[in-house]
């Protein structure tokens, strides 16, 4: 059985307390090591005799003091005035030994291209038509020699990741280059959006010199200040049915693009292999399309019309009887299909058909022999930094060598390629064979090996042996694609490429391999493909099978049917030139029957109903989901559910298309009476949709993959589902969600069954008083290591302690972090005083500490937060000498049976949420906490790639914020982590602009309307009396 690295295998579970009649049992002692209530600001229920009033302590006095203070306070050296003309700001400061420090009466401190600086970030509106900037009118600086404050660089915590050095991101340090800049700008639900930032100080670019605004006058033209908070702004754009505003600038809806999708007597063709296409008049009318006039027959593939050949043996101009169709189609297949989808319809006009192009023989040089043209491909390992020439991120072989492998030959890593031709090849010709081997180099040098790198492949084979040389210029490029062709006097039918090692290291991705080969013409009774040589030739075709048809295929899209020729017996003579052709002879290998599917008339929903939330889901799915439906219906919300093959035979023509779905999306919130505000994706994904890993996970719907990682590049961009301006979800500076999305990453029935259980189950419990629901549990893992060395990816247990400090005092808190103390003698005071705050919630044996994940997650939770590394099937590393190498594992869910005490799950770490990783069990841990029968989570909301622990708290800062701030268990959870977002790109409550990219990789498992019944409770604490 194939097995993704690092991928856990299934054990026959033993718990951790079984293993050892003497081992403490896991539950003894936890309400000893649970927290009291946070001592954050007191929570107020809200009611008619409740102040209507956030419990975000800090961050709604920080709100309300960045957007009111400096507009209030007349001494306030920054003052900002909206009027007619924009957003006037005017700076008056001290130049005299200020520093970034010293500001801070002033101005909240921020993070900026890695330095701590005293820095307003600003949330504008601005009106169609007009340029997101900020004019300078007045500026009067000095330098500034004050002391500047970088922000240390973490690393993502993931487990198991061997990065490539040269592809690792560059940290983007650097001051702005105005006291006043625009950070990005970009649409939410149609209302332009736009973050600037203003510091006094900045680095001219002109000189280089840092220096220190003391006076400025600006304006941002035509702009509004948001002054709402972010969870208000957000919650009017998003209201649904009579509350909801319509949007400053309607969306840009694409129209189907497929006229045929929604008409009568269509079929549609599916074709796996390519070549001459032929359909018979009974194969038409199996599919539902019978006697149809045929010239009236018309085939539609991408919305181009394709010439078709229509053989009507008894002349009566009925396809009926004997009579038969062909057309011309490419090999199919791309990234997501294997097969390509034709459109077969009646037209009220007369359809396209092939040309006849006369080819009588005369005098021109004979041919027997010709060239055969192929490609060969053998994908065997995926790459997310690399895309390769095809773009599939796919390639046959990782090749490396380096110096200290020169001559020793056993040791080159190389490759076998087998050449296939329907023609026997021939060594005609001072060349019979050329090959182009596809590649990517990337660097990988060692310390001192100089940029510029010779690299060396040797092809060998038949007695054949030639070498290619080439210098890559890592300047030009980390990663670079090439493609390096070697030619070889004789055929080669099997040949070798082999890396050679020379002096430096040499780093290089095998792909595709394409092909030339002479052969003779000598078609032994089959079909066959084969190019003529540039010149006028006669070309003479032997051994032909019966009844075959010559055709030029040159254009794919307007093949010809050749005449004319000489035809004796089985051979062929024609003559054509100067310019060389492609042609295809029909018969066995060449002649195939695609398969045919009646398709009826479909529209992929009711747009004058409209829906408050969209399901799509494959057929299969829909009756299933019923049930949740209804439910959402009982609840009030207006809901579909949509066949998920509707949408692509509307926007992408039959085939599968990521695109599609977002372009339906688009559609349907700018068009729909009632547009969506949710949706939920209902299947599971994975990057390998062909199984070339052979893992055999099933492709139900498409994620959206994409270059939004900084570390490993592609991944799943499910918010590029939900960012529904333009064409591009990437294209704006600014990145704002437009719908609240989900998956259910389910590959059956079952599967799904568990999930809507969980849902419905969860929302209609009559305990919303049970204590349960005010409690709240944090992991984490170690910062300190067991070798006292200090994990770059961060101070773990102090990330969770900050983001607990913003939670409601009525809250109960539980703590759970791996990890031992800093040694007594530790230099570092500060980090020994923090560490003997939480020593009560430190436990650092990993048996110990396993057995008390399940036991607080089996515990009663409201939320579930982990902080920490991880990698798809675990959460940290606590031993690797030990069984119980693991904070939470893969199939430690399997020990959950929480299903009436079901929680919110925040996986703030790496890879746990990445459902596209192709694995035997098809789930991520994530994917299982959700998807587990017996308990687990209702939702989580986690990672599909590789982030730092700073855009991790800026996403629980926006949760938490919109959390607190809404009404007592209404809050649902696509509000929630679209404010999660928010902050991640306004960074209106933590003043940080950095970790931008975790909008576009997190994502959340589970339905966006299931509201978060959670609320704090207050708690009688009893004393315990000892008898």
């Amino acid at each position: 059985m194939n097995r993704s690295a690092g991928e856990p295998t299934r054990p026959p579970y033993q718990h951790p307390s079984r293993q050892d009649p003497s081992h403490e049992p896991c539950d003894a002692g936890l309400e000893s090591v649970e927290h009291l209530p946070s001592p954050g600001r007191p929570y107020r229920r809200r009611g008619w005799l409740a102040a209507p009033w956030s419990v975000m302590g800090a961050l709604a006095i920080l709100w309300l003091w960045l957007t009111t203070a400096p507009l209030a306070a007349a001494e306030s050296p920054l003052a900002m005035d909206t009027g007619p003309d924009g957003i006037a700001l005017r700076w008056s400061g001290d130049g005299s030994e200020v520093t970034a420090a010293s500001l801070t009466d002033e101005l909240p401190m921020a993070v900026y291209g890695g330095y701590r600086l005293p820095m307003r970030l600003m949330t504008v509106t601005l009106p169609e038509g007009v340029a997101a900037a900020a004019t300078i009118q007045a500026l009067e600086s000095v330098p500034y020699a004050g002391p500047l404050e970088q922000v240390p660089a973490l690393e993502p915590p993931a487990l198991g990741w061997e990065p490539i050095p040269a592809l690792l991101p560059q940290t983007q340090t650097g001051l702005p280059s105005s006291p006043l800049v625009l950070l990005g700008e970009g649409r939410l639900r149609g209302t332009r959006l736009a973050v600037l930032a203003f510091s006094p100080i900045y680095q001219d670019p002109a000189d280089g010199t840092v220096r220190l605004a003391t006076r400025l006058e600006g304006l941002i033209p035509q702009a509004q200040l948001m002054v709402d908070s972010p969870a208000a702004f957000l919650q009017r754009q998003m209201a649904r049915g009579p509350l909801a505003a319509a949007p400053a600038t309607p969306l840009d809806a694409p129209a189907p693009t497929n006229p045929l999708a929604n008409r009568p007597n269509v079929v549609t063709v599916h074709v796996a292999q390519g070549g001459i296409q032929r359909i018979t008049a009974a194969d038409l009318a199996a599919a539902g399309l019978a006697n149809p006039a045929s010239g009236k027959l018309q085939l539609w593939h991408q919305g181009i019309q394709i010439p078709l050949q229509i053989l009507d043996r008894n002349g009566n101009q009925s396809f009926d009887q004997n009579d038969e169709l062909r057309f011309y189609a490419p090999q199919p297949g791309d990234r997501w299909n294997q097969e390509a989808v034709y459109w077969l319809t009646v037209g009220s006009e007369d359809g396209a058909r092939m040309a006849n192009r006369n080819v009588t023989s005369a005098d021109a040089p004979l041919r027997t022999t010709a060239l055969a043209r192929g490609v060969w491909v053998d994908n065997q390992l995926y790459e997310s930094t690399m895309p390769g020439l095809d773009g599939d991120h796919y390639f046959h072989l990782d090749a490396r060598v380096d110096a200290s492998m020169k001559g020793e030959v056993d040791r080159y890593p190389r490759f076998q390629v087998t050449l296939t031709s329907a023609l026997p090849p021939t060594a005609d010709g001072p060349t019979s064979t050329v090959v182009t081997l596809t590649l990517t180099t990337y660097d990988r040098r060692l310390a001192g090996e100089p940029a510029q790198i010779p690299h060396r492949i040797e092809v060998s084979g038949a007695g054949f042996t030639a070498t290619d040389t080439w210098t890559v210029d890592f300047n030009q490029g980390q990663i670079q694609n090439w493609q390096r062709t070697i030619a070889s006097p004789t055929p080669l039918g099997t040949f070798s490429v082999t890396l050679v090692a020379d002096s430096a290291t040499n780093a290089v991705k095998f792909d595709q391999v394409y092909w030339q080969q002479a052969v003779t013409l000598d078609f032994n009774g089959q079909g066959a493909n084969f190019s003529g040589l540039p010149g006028l030739f006669r070309y003479r075709l032997s051994n032909l099978p019966d009844d075959a048809t010559l055709y030029d295929v040159t254009d794919p899209g307007q093949p010809a049917i050749l005449t004319g020729g000489n035809r004796n017996g089985q051979q062929l003579t024609f003559q054509d030139g100067p310019t060389a052709r492609d042609y295809v002879v029909s018969g066995p290998g060449t002649l195939v029957t695609p398969r045919l599917q009646a398709h009826p008339p479909a529209t992929p929903g009711d747009a004058t109903a409209g829906a408050d939330e969209v399901f799509i889901a494959p057929a299969e799915f829909l009756p299933t989901l019923q049930r949740l439906l209804d439910h959402r219906r009982s609840q009030g919300y207006k809901v579909q559910a949509i066949d998920v093959q509707a949408i692509y035979d509307h926007w992408s023509f039959g085939q599968v298309d990521p695109r599609a779905i977002r372009n339906f999306l688009r559609y349907a919130v700018g068009t729909w009476q009632t547009p969506p505000i949710a949706a939920v994706l209902v299947g599971d994904s994975t990057w390998d949709p062909h199984d070339y890993e052979g893992f055999g996970n099933p492709n139900v719907i498409p994620a959206y993959l994409a270059n939004v990682d900084p570390w490993i590049y592609e991944t799943a961009c499910e918010n590029c589902y939900a960012q529904l301006d333009g064409d591009d979800p990437l294209a704006e500076s600014a990145f704002f969600i437009d719908i609240w999305l989900g998956r259910f990453p389910v590959v059956n029935n079952d599967e799904l069954n568990a999930v809507i259980d969980k849902i419905i189950s969860y929302e209609t419990r009559q305990d919303l008083a049970a204590p349960w629901r005010a409690t709240s549990l944090f992991l984490a893992d170690d910062y300190i290591k067991p070798d006292g060395q200090i994990d770059k990816g961060g101070n773990f247990p102090r990330f969770t302690e900050e983001i607990i400090a913003l939670q409601p005092a009525e809250l109960k808190i539980r703590r759970h972090y791996f990890g031992i103390s800093p040694p007594v003698d530790s230099a570092d005071e500060e980090l020994s005083r923090f560490y003997a705050s939480i020593q009560p919630w430190l436990e650092p044996d990993p048996e110990k500490a396993l057995a008390k994940s399940i036991a607080y997650m089996n515990g009663g939770n409201a939320l579930v937060t982990y902080t920490g590394h991880s990698h798809h099937w675990q959460w940290a590393e606590t031993d690797k000498t030990s069984p119980y190498n693991r904070l939470f594992g893969l199939w430690d869910v399997l020990e959950l049976h929480n299903r009436d005490q079901l929680f919110i799950a925040l996986s703030m770490t790496c890879y746990t949420a990445q459902f596209i990783r192709p694995a035997n069990y098809h789930f991520t841990l994530d994917e299982h906490l959700l998807i587990h029968p017996d308990g687990g989570a209702v939702a989580v909301w986690g990672p599909a790639g590789l982030s730092v622990a700073h855009g991790h708290d800026k996403l629980q800062v926006g949760f938490y914020d919109a959390l607190w701030s809404a009404e007592p268990m209404t809050a649902t959870l696509g509000q929630l982590v679209q404010a999660g977002y928010f902050e991640v790109i306004t960074g209106s409550l933590t003043g940080n602009t950095c970790c931008r990219d975790v909008a576009q990789t997190f994502l959340l498992l589970g339905d966006p309307l299931t509201p978060a019944l959670v609320e704090p409770l207050q708690f009688i604490y009893l004393p315990t009396v000892n008898r």
